[in-house]
Order: structure tokens, then C-alpha cells, then sequence
């Protein structure tokens, strides 16, 4: 039977990250029959969020793939599923791991949401000391990364994102970082200094309004 192109489920795989276990999620065409197979779970009202991710740019887990007679099915698997469809006789794309970005004018910093270390790259500490003049880093509640954090970073996710903030600087420039959740309601109430540029999403109430499934 030929892969299912008509229609896509949202499901997660599991894999490891850092010393726990990362729930990778993304839209799966792949078909039903199979999805035990591929280690895939369908995400259903009552998911839990935690360790949970939607369409992360890095990490990304192991993919298996095989041609059939009728034509190609492949999707990405859990870690605990390799060695089976290794024997059934698919090819698989080893899962990229995370790593710490950023280079000469650019460094990874993360705020931990639902257990997991959600990071981005910025360059405010190269910008001519207008983060600092923003309170950045702390003031954002995120930090800077660093080799302890080797493997349990989560790049570019759809679910969960960051919120964003701007600030007004006595020059007329504006500085603006993604921040920590929990530093939203402060910010946001600090008077105007702060505005809000992205509300994110990060909670229950947002997973169910962007995947119309309800969360805990």
C-alpha cells in the first residue's frame, strides 16, 4: 500500500535528550497500520505537554524508510524502534542531535518550559551594549548556555515558542529578545518600558487552540 498522502495525523516519537526522554511531535502521513511499528503516538486529548515538542528544527529523531512494491513509506521513529525496523528490512536516517549554536557574533540562550531547555540564538552582548542597557539577560529571565547543556536544547519548535519583548532605549533604538515565560506578567507590567512584540506559546490553553486538542 502506498504512502497516505491525502491526510496528516499529528503524533510524537520519543528519543533520548540530555538524561531524560524528548516527545518529538509532527504531522505523520504515514499510515495507521504501521504506526506502532514506527513507535508513533497519536497525540489525543488528555496529552501531557511535558517534554513535549511540535516541529523542533534541532534535535530531530531517527527516520525509517523503505520502498515497497507499490510505491515509498518512511516516517521519523522512536529510538526504541530502530532495531525492529532495522530487521524488517528499512533504512535508517540517524536522528540529529542537539548542539550549542552560535559562532563570533551570536549565542545561544534558553528558558526552561515544560521541562525543556527551548533556546535561541541572539546577538546582544554583540549589539553595542543595548542588551545590557535592557536588563538582557536577566531581565528576560533566560541564560546563557553553556557546555552543561550539551544535548538538551530544543531549536526552533512550533509548540512550545517563546514569548518576545521589545524595549525602548534613551537613543531611540529599540532592543527586543524572546524571554521566559514566567517573566511575561512582569514585563508586561513594568509601566511600558517593556512591549509585547509575541505572546508565544507555551501552555495548555495554547496547545488546544493551535492543535484542537486538549492538554494537561
Amino acid at each position: 500500500m502506498a504512502r497516505n498522502r491525502e491526510t496528516a495525523t499529528l503524533v510524537f516519537v520519543t528519543m533520548p535528550l540530555g538524561g531524560g526522554e524528548l516527545k518529538y511531535g509532527f504531522r505523520s502521513r504515514l499510515r495507521d497500520s504501521l504506526r506502532d511499528n514506527f513507535g508513533q503516538t497519536v497525540i489525543a486529548n488528555g496529552v501531557s505537554i511535558q517534554n513535549l515538542v511540535i516541529g523542533a528544527n534541532s534535535p530531530k529523531p531517527a527516520r525509517a524508510s523503505r520502498r515497497t512494491e507499490t510505491g515509498y513509506e518512511g516516517s521519523y521513529c522512536s529510538t526504541n524502534r530502530i532495531a525492529a525496523l532495522r530487521a524488517d528490512r528499512y533504512s535508517i536516517t540517524r536522528a540529529k542531535p542537539s548542539k550549542i549554536q552560535g559562532g563570533n557574533h551570536s549565542d545561544t540562550y534558553f528558558a526552561t518550559v515544560n521541562g525543556i531547555k527551548v533556546a535561541f540564538l541572539s546577538n546582544a552582548l554583540d549589539s553595542g551594549g543595548r542588551g545590557a542597557a535592557a536588563g538582557f539577560p536577566s531581565q528576560y529571565g533566560v541564560r546563557l548556555a553553556t557546555s552543561a547543556d550539551t544535548g538538551e536544547l530544543v531549536y526552533g519548535a512550533e509548540f512550545p515558542r517563546l514569548p518576545s519583548y521589545s524595549y525602548d532605549l534613551e537613543d531611540g533604538s529599540v532592543f527586543s529578545s524572546k524571554t521566559d515565560p514566567s517573566q511575561a506578567n512582569e514585563l508586561r507590567n513594568s509601566g511600558g518600558l517593556f512591549k509585547e512584540k509575541d505572546a508565544g506559546f507555551y501552555n495548555q490553553g495554547h496547545f488546544a487552540a493551535l492543535y484542537g486538542v486538549t492538554a494537561n
